[in-house]
């Protein structure tokens, strides 16, 4: 059976994350860990459940490369069972 919370945030990694990222890439691709938590934060409290997560759990790397391409990483929580991701990159 799955859990509300797998509901969550498998709604979050893989309905979120994709609209966010091509109806304002820009936004996406400026994603932070505090934002990234607040999120968890808000959809946990609108589904009635207790957010098990820190912001010490999220992570956000961006790399820039020479020919202008930027790469954001999102590093997630440990998930607690598949499909959910422990990072998602974004380019």
């Amino acid at each position: 059976m799955i859990s509300n919370l797998h509901r969550v945030r498998h709604d979050f990694e893989f309905q979120m994350l994709p609209q966010l990222l091509f109806h304002d890439p820009e936004m996406a691709m400026q994603l932070d860990a505090e934002t990234l938590f607040a999120c968890w934060e808000r959809l946990c409290h609108l589904v009635g459940l207790s957010n098990p997560y820190r912001v010490e759990d999220c992570q956000v790397r961006s790399v820039e490369y020479e020919d202008g391409l930027r790469m954001t990483v999102l590093h997630l929580p440990e998930p607690d069972s598949t499909p959910l991701c422990r990072r998602i990159y974004l380019c």
